[in-house]
């Protein structure tokens, strides 16, 4: 597969966002690199969206992870959770991709430059980091693509 046609591939099966779901979407990103989590009313302040609209994307939306208050903790493969061998560390934080593809889009998406790695077990048992993905250049959020 060519690299036009895997961008083309991949425009087409990711959801097709309008301009209040993408703002959502950017700042629940933007809270779980910082801080690992976000509630509604945080994310109403933030988008100065309405709860009840905040509530309606958030809850429509496959992929997102709550905790038992309600506050998102895990969101289109990003969470502060080692849920996954798939590391990226943000501006100091660490956090966790679901696959290796989220390791190359994410920080694209967040507009940052990161370390990503997958650990994997080497042979003595002992875990290492080996870099998967740089900041990707992709603004599928920003860009409204």
């Amino acid at each position: 597969m060519q690299t036009d046609e895997l961008g083309k591939f991949l425009r087409e099966v990711m959801p097709r966002l309008n301009a209040e779901e993408r703002i959502v979407a950017l700042e629940i990103y933007k809270a779980l690199a910082a801080t690992g989590t976000i509630s509604v009313a945080a994310l109403s302040e933030r988008t100065r969206l309405a709860p009840s609209r905040v509530e309606a994307i958030v809850s429509s939306q496959t992929g997102v992870f709550r905790d038992e208050s309600g506050d998102v903790v895990g969101f289109w493969g990003l969470t502060a959770q080692p849920v996954s061998k798939h590391v990226l560390r943000i501006n100091g934080q660490t956090r966790y991709a679901w696959c290796a593809w989220d390791c190359l889009f994410i920080p694209g998406i967040l507009g940052l430059f990161t370390f990503s790695g997958t650990t994997r077990p080497l042979r003595s048992g002992r875990r290492r980091g080996s870099e998967c993905a740089s900041s990707a250049s992709m603004r599928v959020l920003s860009s409204g693509a």
